[in-house]
């Protein structure tokens, strides 16, 4: 877990220019760790030493109550798994423009479509497949990805192109995250990029493995 950390921070050091990582590189160190994730003991581990604190019991409550149920656009589809999801609620503000919104990303069933594959589209965060995971289909980083993509798109014409992100403190507020699936550790390495592009965006992320409100 210390190795996975110093990586993670020695690549993308905090206060510094958001380097741009090759793909294929990340993905060779990826592989070298020698695991997809960290388990549900590992994982807490991992997240505390790279800083990323839980998000709060009245966050963990509005999982249950609130939100994301009642839009449709946030509604599994049959190529997804209902019971394994990422849940965040966003509460940015870039400039004078105000993002506050749910957002939920559903891990894929083990029997659908592959769709896109994993170097079709660039993205603002550097992700890799790994064994048995989903890669750039895990709802961890599909959820952080989203965000980071939405809070670029409010700067408008000053917003930067995915493959081209750089660190943007004028951003500011709140993402608190929770998934229901053990997030594996390229996930993790997405959310510690977020920190590091949005550092004045507080970042809080917790695993509850099982269902939330369904």
């Amino acid at each position: 877990l210390a190795e996975i950390a110093a990586y993670f921070r020695r690549t993308w050091p905090p206060s510094e220019p958001f380097p741009q990582v090759d793909g294929k590189e990340y993905e060779k160190q990826m592989q070298d760790f020698g695991m997809s994730e960290c388990g549900i003991v590992g994982t807490p581990l991992l997240l505390e030493r790279l800083d990323i604190e839980l998000p709060g019991a009245k966050f963990m409550q509005k999982c249950v109550t609130e939100a994301w149920e009642k839009d449709e656009e946030t509604k599994p589809r049959s190529e997804h798994n209902p019971d394994e999801y990422t849940a965040a609620h966003v509460n940015v503000t870039l400039g004078t423009e105000p993002l506050e919104a749910w957002v939920v990303h559903y891990n894929r069933n083990s029997n659908s479509p592959e769709g896109e594959t994993e170097a079709d589209e660039p993205t603002y965060l550097q992700v890799c497949a790994l064994p048995s995971r989903q890669g750039r289909h895990e709802s961890a980083f599909g959820a952080i990805e989203e965000i980071a993509k939405r809070i670029f798109e409010l700067g408008g014409a000053n917003s930067v192109a995915p493959g081209s992100a750089e660190v943007c403190p004028e951003a500011t507020g709140s993402v608190q995250m929770v998934t229901t699936v053990v997030p594996c550790i390229t996930s993790i390495g997405a959310c510690w990029q977020f920190k590091i592009l949005f550092p004045n965006v507080t970042f809080e992320f917790a695993e509850q493995i099982g269902t939330i409100g369904y």
